[in-house]
C-alpha cells in the first residue's frame, strides 16, 4: 500500500511554489507557515510505499525546482527536504519573534493551571516520558521506552542515511 506521497502547490501559471511529503490529509492540511492555493492547484506528485522514498524525491524535486531563500530557484520552502530543518535559512525578523517567543514567561497561576490539566488528564510532559527514537535498516522509526528489536538503533536516521536505508 503506498501510504506516503510528495506533492505541490501551484502558483496560477502552474509553476510549483512549494513542494512537499505527505501522508493521509497533509496536502490539505491549512495548519502551515506555507500559504496554501486553492484546491485545483494542489496535486499529488508521486506515491511510495516507505517514507524514505517519499523524503528522497521530496529532496529531488526541491533541488531541482531551487528555493528561493537561498537563490537557487522558483520554490518557497525553507529547506532542503527531507526529515528536519538542514539548510533552512531564517530572516532576521524570524530569528527574532522566534527569541521573544523563548523569553515569554508564564504567571505562576498559568503554570499551577498547566500543571493540573495535566494531571487531571492523567498526561506527562514528553520530556518526562522516558520514551527514546529507534531506527532500523528498512527505513522505519519508532518512539518507544526500550529498544524495539535487534537491528534497530537508538536515534533519528540523518537525511543521509535515510537515502542510504532506502536505495
Amino acid at each position: 500500500m503506498n501510504e506516503y506521497y510528495t506533492y505541490a502547490y501551484l502558483r496560477e501559471d502552474g509553476t510549483p511554489y512549494y513542494i512537499g511529503k505527505g501522508k493521509r490529509y497533509r496536502i490539505n492540511d491549512p495548519r502551515r507557515s506555507t500559504p496554501m492555493p486553492p484546491k485545483d492547484r494542489r496535486i499529488i506528485l508521486k506515491y511510495f510505499e516507505n517514507e524514505g522514498d517519499a523524503f528522497k524525491h521530496e529532496m529531488e524535486m526541491i533541488e531541482f525546482y531551487g528555493r528561493k531563500d537561498n537563490g537557487t530557484g522558483i520554490l518557497r520552502n525553507r529547506t532542503d527536504g527531507g526529515e528536519g530543518t538542514a539548510n533552512v535559512i531564517r530572516s532576521k525578523q524570524h530569528l527574532d519573534a522566534l527569541n521573544e517567543g523563548r523569553k515569554k514567561i508564564y504567571t505562576e497561576e498559568h503554570a499551577i493551571k498547566i500543571s493540573n490539566t495535566l494531571k487531571e488528564k492523567n498526561i506527562k510532559p514528553p520530556n518526562q516520558t522516558g520514551k527514546k527514537w529507534w531506527y532500523n535498516n528498512a527505513g522505519d522509526t519508532t518512539l518507544s521506552v526500550e529498544c524495539p528489536d535487534l537491528g534497530w538503533k537508538k536515534g533519528r536516521p540523518s537525511v543521509n542515511q535515510w537515502c542510504k536505508l532506502n536505495v
